[in-house]
């Protein structure tokens, strides 16, 4: 049997991990850094297919660590999915909004119908790279719809850590 370390347990621990390197910083935002919630809401009426949604901004150095959205029916065939200008599904891989209350997970990956969401594990959006994605600059959230004209509410939340 094997003894592993995490880089972040080598960086803070280094002689207990078997290394010479001297102590180091780990990042705030991944030890130790303080978990931050963003909300917001919007109410749509007719909103057309292929139209984004600027929901929030996530300030430079945060890491996300989960995203859910929840609708009301908006349309039976609407889908929608969440992420930023350089990847518009990032988060939240296109979903299914034709009922009301549904809640889509970044993770556990949910997959939606028009009547139900069934959790089936891994991560939504861009998968592993997703989880923890770290963002190099102040990012816009948004939410892009597709399919099919949008109405009714749609909320997103998002939970980050930094400093």
């Amino acid at each position: 049997m094997a003894a592993a370390y995490g880089v972040n347990f080598t960086k803070n621990f280094p002689a207990e991990a078997g290394s010479s390197a001297a102590q180091s910083q780990v990042d705030v935002s991944e030890v130790g850094g303080r978990m931050r919630v963003v909300y917001d809401t919007y109410e749509a009426d007719g909103l057309a297919a292929d139209s984004t949604i600027s929901m929030f901004k996530l300030p430079k150095g945060a890491r996300v660590w989960q995203m859910i959205l929840i609708t009301d029916d908006l349309h039976t065939s609407s889908t929608l999915q969440v992420g930023d200008s350089s990847d518009p599904n990032r988060f939240i891989t296109e979903s299914i909004c034709g009922d009301a209350n549904k809640v889509h997970y970044m993770h556990p990956k949910a997959h939606a119908s028009d009547s139900n969401v069934t959790i089936i594990g891994g991560v939504s959006g861009t998968g592993i790279d997703a989880f923890g994605y770290a963002l190099t600059a102040e990012t816009t959230v948004i939410i892009t719809t597709a399919t099919a004209a949008v109405t009714g509410t749609i909320n997103l939340c998002c939970w980050y850590s930094i400093d």
